[in-house]
């Protein structure tokens, strides 16, 4: 009978929100809420290096971007355990990426720049990037960007809008209100799909034109749509027709979570294969990979490395 523990289990002596779960060369990236860093080894669940000391943190690619309390970015390597470069920044970096030689930062002052990614040198810089558009009273609200990578695009979410720049050197491509307040977005195919207060609205990636919007779902991950009430449901992505119910449960990356009061279920979201079981009603989850990082009801933050698929 096939086994369903995880490979490993790690309890964070933490319960600060995890925002973001990557990976950084070969470690796994715990991004907190307060954008604390924390980079684990994913063989064994120790944690390798953290943050502390920094400002700020953010992983990008096999490199992470600190930022110091004296006003300069510096790209380390947590493999060599060195700085390569420094410089002095004007503005708390909120964002950052990397497209071939060039690194792309995007400073909370709405402003970005591109650097060169072995020197630091800077290449070039844009400023009034419109991510905090005025509200429906007018007013302008200060909440920091959200920004994610599409392909050759940075998008940049603001307070109502989103704007998306080319990579590498940051022209603006488009510009929509369509979706408010988004909250985060992610590739859905050739789609965008943004999560805002509005529910789930899809964009056409090539102009930011509205496809489909819907306040059922909050999420789509190929076919398949989660609901605000825990409900998960195969709809068509190009129009969002509901195709087939589902079953009561969540998505996060490769898995679909499926809730007792005692223990959650893991399965594959392609296949269905039952991946894990672990112990506990699971609340809040990311994950990468084969890692999941998830929030209990006690409020600590574990991860368990799952097994792979069955051959």
């Amino acid at each position: 009978m096939r086994r369903t523990e995880p490979d490993w289990t790690r309890t964070l002596g933490t319960d600060r929100p995890v925002l973001d779960l990557g990976m950084t060369g070969p470690y796994l990236a715990l991004t907190f809420l307060d954008r604390h860093l924390s980079l684990v080894d994913p063989g064994s669940g120790r944690e390798r290096w953290n943050s502390s000391g920094y400002r700020s943190a953010l992983p990008v690619a096999d490199r992470v971007l600190l930022t110091t309390g004296d006003g300069r970015i510096g790209l380390f390597d947590p493999v060599a355990g060195r700085v390569g470069w420094w410089q002095r920044s004007g503005a708390r970096p909120v964002a950052v990426t990397t497209a071939g030689p060039h690194l792309q930062v995007v400073f909370g002052d709405a402003s970005a720049a591109v650097y060169d990614r072995a020197t630091g040198r800077r290449l070039s810089a844009v400023t009034g990037i419109p991510a905090h558009s005025p509200g429906p009273d007018g007013a302008t609200a200060g909440r920091a960007p959200v920004t994610v990578v599409s392909g050759d695009l940075l998008l940049v979410l603001g307070d109502h809008s989103i704007v998306a720049l080319g990579l590498p050197g940051l022209e603006q491509r488009w510009w929509t209100s369509a979706a408010r307040e988004p909250l985060s977005a992610r590739p859905c195919g050739t789609r965008l799909c943004v999560t805002s207060t509005d529910g789930l609205t899809v964009l056409d990636r090539e102009t930011g034109a509205p496809l489909w919007a819907s306040r059922q779902w909050t999420e789509l991950n190929g076919d398949l749509a989660t609901s605000p009430i825990g409900r998960i449901t195969r709809v068509d992505p190009d129009s969002g027709t509901v195709l087939a119910e589902e079953h009561p449960g969540a998505l996060t990356g490769d898995f679909r979570l499926r809730l007792t009061p005692d223990r959650t279920a893991v399965f594959d979201r392609v296949t269905g294969e039952l991946r894990a079981v672990v112990p506990g009603a699971l609340q809040w989850c990311t994950a990468t990979g084969p890692n999941l990082a998830c929030h209990s009801d006690t409020g600590a933050i574990t991860i368990w490395r799952i097994p792979p698929r069955r051959r």
